[in-house]
């Protein structure tokens, strides 16, 4: 069911709006006394000599200070709820994320929808403030037609149908600018898109090396003359509705004048009636202007409403009632098949294999065979299709409280997060209960030949690892891998996984790191997944895997002397290295 507004459990929230909504209520609430008391001074001054003047005139002051004390009140609240909004939502926002099953989040769908989402704070002040204006406007409204009571309704009439058709004008104008800015912003973030690429440090060194930038370019006038054309399309047809809006709108205040002048001249009303009415039929006119041009989003809101609530009805991963593992003694895929949600083609087919502990293992095979997809299946992110993943000769994976099972597990992705944090925190976020010192951190780097690695930097383990500021450094590919090296052996999990973990690191490091994890992680079951075969000669078992299921597996020896698919990668691979030499 979808909601009002977003219900945040926040009291200071509630009070503020209750204050913002009793505030603009009082407001409304003078300005119509206000004009009254105008009405009353005027025919004190042409009437009566000016009796009571100078308390009207006070009475009219005080309800200008309170005007304006309100409209300063309004923006200090909507400031201090957008601090908590932005805080609330971010978090309710980033506590969900944490909890959807990452097949649900890796979704494209799910992404877009989270972009939608961004700016959810800014959304419900937007709501708020529209709830508000619809209660301001209502009072003044309603205040209005009681100062009208007195005067002959067939000249009200044509005052109301000048209103009417005004507030018409206006309502189709905010429709069509709310379908032109949807449109226009489409170009827009485009554009903006292809400008970063030519402006962001990121994209730097490939835009020098590839001279790509008049490519770009062009491509960021095209979106950019699109939103252009997009804007001066629809901004004629704005024009004709605006200044026809605003022939309406004097036409409107017009009339009042002459049609008033009728009941003033036969002294029906009074000068200061006369005054005062005017003024309150155009702020009438203004209100419910106001009002229907603003309509068209609250239709916005109701969409950023709907996306939210099924953004929040994503299934999430529930673990609380499933079992749960001390260790990962070994995993077996059963008969595994699998192909990834709204897709046809199977990535695994009928796979099947075995690991177990206190051996090494390392999972080969050409680009797009399905080896990130069996890890993605180890770590539970994703369901077989078909067939079984068992732990411990006991436990489908299905059945486990995946957060204490990943608890078990050391990993290095090849595509990491580069976390702006230092080199202290990005080494413990391996393991970020266990406690850390600087010792351990040099004993560590020690032990993946980068003794001075520390040393390099004024602050050492308290070095920021960001580029967002100017006390940060960057660091290259090859230090990054060696940082996550490092945060797995820090991290001594009895089960880890490793995605192409010294693709940036030079030959001769691999080779003294590969000697290091032989050594560190004995005793632990270890899968590694690489393109370089000469560095999988350390393990225990070998696993080819081709056509969405293992077809060979065993050690380098064995595997080579079966002359089969393995084999002839490595064969070919050697081939490329003896003929570079």
């Amino acid at each position: 069911m979808n909601k009002p507004i977003l219900i945040i459990k926040n009291k200071k929230i509630y009070l503020f709006t209750t204050i913002k909504i009793i505030i603009s209520s009082l407001s409304s609430f003078f300005i119509i006394y206000n004009i009254i008391l105008k009405k009353d001074f005027i025919n004190s001054i042409v009437y009566d000599n000016g009796k009571n003047s100078f308390i009207l005139l006070s009475l009219i002051g005080v309800c200008y200070l309170i005007s304006y004390l309100s409209n300063i009140i309004n923006k200090i609240f909507d400031k201090k709820m957008k601090v908590i909004y932005k805080k609330e939502t971010k978090s309710l926002l980033m506590k969900k994320m944490s909890n959807i099953k990452y097949e649900v989040l890796e979704n494209q769908k799910t992404q877009d929808l989270v972009k939608r989402l961004e700016k959810a704070d800014e959304k419900a002040i937007d709501f708020i403030n529209i709830i508000n204006g619809f209660i301001m406007s209502f009072i003044q409204i309603v205040g209005t037609i009681y100062l009208l009571k007195d005067l002959n309704i067939f000249l009200i009439m044509p005052i109301l149908f000048f209103l009417i058709f005004g507030v018409y004008l206006n309502l189709k104008e905010g429709k069509n600018l709310y379908g032109f800015w949807s449109k226009y912003m489409r170009n827009v973030r485009k554009s903006n898109y292809y400008s970063e690429i030519l402006t962001e440090r990121d994209y730097a060194l490939e835009k020098n090396i590839f001279q790509y930038s008049k490519f770009v370019n062009q491509k960021f006038r095209k979106e950019f003359d699109k939103a252009r054309e997009n804007n001066k399309k629809n901004g004629l047809k704005r024009f004709k509705i605006q200044a026809l809006t605003e022939i309406i709108s004097l036409s409107y205040t017009f009339l009042c004048f002459i049609l008033l002048l009728f009941p003033l001249m036969s002294k029906t009303i009074t000068v200061g009636y006369y005054i005062s009415i005017v003024e309150a039929l155009n702020n009438l006119f203004n209100t419910v202007k106001s009002l229907f041009y603003k309509l068209p989003e609250v239709s916005e809101y109701k969409s950023f409403i709907k996306d939210f609530d099924i953004f929040m009805k994503k299934e999430e991963e529930k673990n609380e009632y499933k079992k749960r593992v001390k260790n990962i003694k070994s995993i077996d895929f059963k008969n595994v098949w699998f192909k990834y949600p709204e897709t046809d083609n199977f990535i695994l087919k009928d796979c099947n294999f075995r690991i177990e502990q206190d051996k090494h293992y390392a999972l080969v095979g050409l680009n797009g065979e399905g080896k990130s997809t069996i890890i993605k299946l180890i770590l539970g992110l994703y369901n077989p299709s078909k067939g079984d993943i068992v732990v411990n000769d006991i436990y489908n994976i299905r059945d486990l409280n995946l957060d204490c099972y990943r608890k078990l597990m050391g990993i290095i992705f090849q595509d990491h997060t580069k976390f702006p944090f230092n080199i202290e925190e990005n080494i413990k976020i391996g393991n970020i209960e266990k406690e850390i010192k600087l010792e351990k951190i040099e004993e560590i780097m020690n032990k993946i030949n980068s003794r001075n690695f520390l040393n390099n930097y004024d602050k050492k383990e308290k070095t920021l690892l960001t580029v967002i500021n100017e006390k940060g450094i960057d660091l290259s590919g090859g230090e990054w891998q060696k940082l996550l090296l490092a945060r797995l052996l820090f991290a001594d999990k009895s089960f880890n996984v490793l995605d192409e973990p010294t693709s940036s690191i030079d030959p001769i490091s691999e080779s003294i790191i590969y000697e290091v994890y032989n050594k560190e992680l004995k005793g632990k079951m270890t899968l590694f997944i690489t393109h370089r075969l000469a560095s999988t000669k350390f393990v225990n078992k070998i696993l080819v895997l081709k056509d969405g299921k293992i077809i060979e597996e065993g050690n380098h020896n064995y595997l080579m002397g079966i002359n089969g698919e393995y084999s002839l990668m490595y064969k070919e691979q050697r081939r490329l290295y003896e003929k570079r030499i």
